[in-house]
């Protein structure tokens, strides 16, 4: 018999069993007060009583039947589930072997989540990334605050905290007002978050939230489990991707971008600038240490990385958040400065020049030099206008700038002089 014949089957049979019951009372009660034998009242009591009993077991037997085969439906509905899963993550992966390499770790954040959403019924997902103590919202998606992108949250008192700590898969049925869920409780209603792990260590957590309450833990944590393990390697893949990248535009002695890093970015404020002109300047300054060759054969190599990402640092303090700062090559600093003309530029160096005068390095507990810098500027539209050209433009004023000044820029030790 099929599906459909077998429950109309069970219908037909609590049809009859409600039937039944609702005549028998009557029909003993009719027997009852009849002028019969008593033995033959018997009879039809016991008679009523066995075929009361036999419909019973008979509609159990049906009802128990239909309840599995509803079970096989819903068994057969959440294997339709883990397979529909498993297509829309396959499809992850095939996007991965085509162009993992050039997803960064927002991009295969928000790729992720657009499949995984299709398989969970989460409306925001965060990912949080470690920093000593706590953990900072990276990347945010979905319908959730945009404030609590960037924000730090404390390892010991969220839930992704304690995914972190213990490694495993933690759930909130009901979330509750803690340092990071007062963002979510007003569209959020529970919270699964999932450790990205490698070699035994969490690099990440990846938390969803939804609207609806998680009734079922051991089964959520299945489902999640099996997204867990096939997410874990594509974003790990992408943190791979970004510290490559990383690498490859940093420079390692003073952590700052490098040339081709610098390079990319004139690119694309060149990009604006031309669309404005005048509205909108560019300027760029190229400097260098005053005889820092000298400084360096003299205190040594190591001393020389020093004094770089002295210089380093000292510039940096003095520039804008929007300035982007380089090291492109040996001794030599290059700053793209954004919405800033010739005379802003002028500015920036003679700030410079005071801030290195004001802090000297500190060869030892009991040596110190002063250092200067060579600088060279350019304007976009009046110096050039392609990278290229600025930076060749500002390299040759610097050249001119250290023709006409003498040598002895460096203040030394007095007993190295002597």
């Amino acid at each position: 018999m099929n599906e459909p014949d077998q429950k109309a089957a069970a219908g037909r049979a609590f049809s009859l069993f409600a039937f039944f019951g609702f005549v028998a009372p009557m029909f003993t009660f009719a027997v009852a007060m009849s002028r019969l034998s008593a033995d033959l009242k018997i009879a039809i009591l016991a008679f009523i009583a066995f075929v009361y009993s036999a419909l019973f077991f008979w509609v159990y037997s049906k009802q128990k039947s239909e309840k599995f085969l509803a079970a096989d439906e819903r068994s057969s509905s959440n294997e339709f589930s883990e397979s529909s899963a498993a297509d829309k993550l396959e499809a992850l992966d095939e996007a991965n072997r085509f162009f993992g390499a050039s997803l960064n770790q927002a991009e295969m954040f928000r790729l992720v989540s657009a499949r995984v959403r299709e398989i969970f019924p989460m409306n925001a997902s965060v990912l949080f990334v470690p920093n000593t103590e706590t953990l900072v919202a990276e990347v945010v998606e979905g319908d959730i605050s945009s404030e609590l992108e960037g924000s730090e949250i404390d390892m010991e008192q969220s839930l992704a905290g304690l995914a972190f700590l213990s490694g495993e898969i933690e759930l909130e049925a009901d979330l509750s007002i803690g340092s990071h869920d007062k963002a979510m409780t007003r569209t959020a209603r529970s919270s699964a978050a999932l450790p990205i792990i490698c070699d035994g260590r969490v690099f990440a957590v990846y938390q969803v939230f939804t609207r609806e309450r998680i009734e079922d833990a051991t089964a959520m944590t299945d489902s999640l489990r099996s997204i867990q393990n096939r997410i874990t390697p594509l974003l790990l893949g992408s943190f791979a991707a970004d510290r490559s990248l990383s690498n490859a535009l940093a420079d390692a002695v003073t952590s700052l971008p490098n040339e081709r890093a610098l390079l990319i970015v004139l690119e694309n404020q060149l990009a604006e600038c031309m669309r404005y002109r005048d509205e909108r300047p560019l300027s760029v300054i190229v400097a260098d240490i005053k005889q820092f060759d000298e400084t360096n054969r003299t205190f040594g190599h190591v001393t020389g990385d020093r004094i770089l990402a002295f210089v380093a640092e000292k510039l940096k303090a003095e520039l804008r958040k929007m300035d982007f700062l380089a090291r492109s090559s040996n001794d030599e600093f290059v700053i793209a400065l954004p919405a800033a003309n010739a005379n802003m530029a002028v500015e920036v160096t003679e700030r410079i020049r005071a801030a290195l005068v004001e802090n000297a390095f500190k060869i030892d507990d009991a040596d110190e030099i002063s250092l200067r810098l060579n600088f060279g500027t350019a304007t976009f539209w009046q110096d050039g206008e392609t990278p290229h050209q600025l930076l060749r433009h500002a390299q040759l004023k610097k050249q001119q700038a250290k023709a006409e000044e003498p040598d002895n820029v460096v203040m030394f030790p007095k007993e190295y002089v002597n």
